[in-house]
């Protein structure tokens, strides 16, 4: 015997139902039922006693099995404040692939877990969704309900989304599936403080600020990411934006790949820390321009791409202290001697370079570091390619280098191939 899913009633194969029940009542004695009948009906009034019975031991065996799962969970001797906390850490592992996050693997637990992370609205505020050709209408209201739980605190929302075919037909399908979630997530725009999107086709930042403008705006968003798939070059171009009527996000923390800087509705002035990832050189150019505030800046440059305007613009940069720059770019030097050659920072102090095995134009950085006059103190310098380097790496040059820098105290190079360069540590 089980019990339905749905309905929760018993399966009994010899219960009585109500197709077996005649439609006349029996009188083929004169008038009375037949000792068949008579028989039938005893059993079935047996077998409704036992259900009755059974009914009350089941019910009996859950209430035992909650009392005993009571006693045995080592957290109920713990304070109610410090079951919480321990939950908090559970949720807050964003890199975890649940789709709608951890609050309802806890809930499903027990009853009492139940209770306690229905009321405790912070376990609700990392919000995690993974659009994908099996999103259906239900996984919406599910969100709903994950929202309405956060009550009124700040939300982490992290984005994913399969990524379709480049074609009108694909985008058309998988922006159609993605409106009802960013209606229901702009419905508590004001509450945005971390907003993790994976640009795929139709999900684009200009389509949410064009939610965000028609709802309540995201006064309070402090990290924005956003990431566009290696395949989509034509993200790389941007996307321009109309005016906001409201006032524009202010972040301090950005992070975007594969697109263009510039074309970001945002109030640039609070960022901090900026990372852009597969960028073209000018670029860098751009976030010097916009993030004037910014003290951390992390950049991937992988090709050259660059607009007239800006190649030859020179830059200072007074508040960057922490400088990261890879430049991945075929083979050519040029992203890195306009870095050099342009820009004056100052203020930094930390600088990590990786050449991808280009050859490190020595004369260009310590020009770079001399005109910035800057208190650096920490150099790396990654993949430096050592292939027909000549004389390019002499004491003469390196000596350069380190007057340019009287404050350096970490110095780490690492060539390609491993151990293929000597410095001459002697000469110095």
């Amino acid at each position: 015997m089980r019990r339905c899913d749905k309905c929760g009633s018993l399966d009994i194969q010899v219960a009585p139902s109500d197709n077996e029940e005649q439609y006349r009542p029996c009188d083929i004695r004169n008038g009375d039922p037949c000792i068949s009948c008579r028989e039938l009906s005893c059993v079935n009034l047996q077998i409704s006693n036992v259900k009755d019975q059974l009914e009350k031991l089941l019910y009996k065996r859950r209430k035992l099995k909650t009392e005993r799962n009571h006693e045995h969970d080592l957290m109920n001797s713990l304070p109610m404040e410090l079951i919480s906390y321990i939950f908090e850490f559970y949720v807050a592992d964003m890199s975890t692939d649940n789709q709608w996050g951890s609050p309802m693997i806890l809930s499903a637990v027990c009853q009492a877990w139940r209770k306690l992370v229905e009321s405790t609205p912070v376990l609700w505020t990392y919000i995690q969704i993974f659009l994908s050709k099996s999103t259906v209408r239900i996984n919406v209201d599910i969100l709903t309900n994950h929202i309405h739980h956060s009550g009124r605190l700040p939300l982490s929302i992290k984005i994913r989304a399969e990524e379709t075919k480049d074609d009108i037909y694909a985008r058309m399908d998988i922006e159609s599936r993605f409106t009802p979630f960013v209606e229901e997530l702009c419905s508590c725009s004001d509450r945005w403080e971390v907003f993790d999107c994976e640009v795929v086709n139709g999900i684009t930042w200009r389509r949410l600020r064009q939610h965000i403008d028609g709802a309540l705006g995201a006064p309070i968003l402090k990290t924005l990411r956003l990431w566009s798939p290696l395949s989509q070059p034509y993200l790389m171009h941007g996307e321009s934006t109309s005016p906001s009527a409201l006032s524009k996000p202010c972040p301090t923390s950005v992070s975007f790949r594969h697109m263009i800087p510039q074309y970001f509705d945002i109030d640039w002035s609070c960022v901090k820390r900026a990372t852009a990832t597969n960028i073209p050189g000018a670029a860098i150019f751009n976030v010097f321009a916009l993030a004037e505030q910014a003290t951390n800046c992390t950049f991937h440059v992988i090709d050259d791409i660059s607009s007239n305007d800006t190649l030859n613009a020179k830059t200072t940069h007074s508040m960057i202290t922490h400088l990261t720059v890879a430049f991945e770019s075929s083979s050519s030097h040029t992203p890195m001697i306009r870095l050099f050659m342009f820009a004056t920072l100052p203020s930094l102090q930390k600088l990590s370079v990786n050449l991808f095995f280009k050859l490190l134009p020595v004369d260009m950085l310590a020009r770079f570091l001399k005109k910035s006059a800057c208190p650096l103190r920490s150099l790396t310098l990654d993949n430096v390619g050592t292939k027909g380097y000549d004389d390019s790496y002499n004491s003469n040059v390196l000596i350069n280098l380190f007057k340019a820098a009287p404050l350096l105290q970490d110095l780490a190079i690492n060539c390609y191939p491993k151990d293929s360069l000597t410095l001459p540590c002697n000469d110095l």
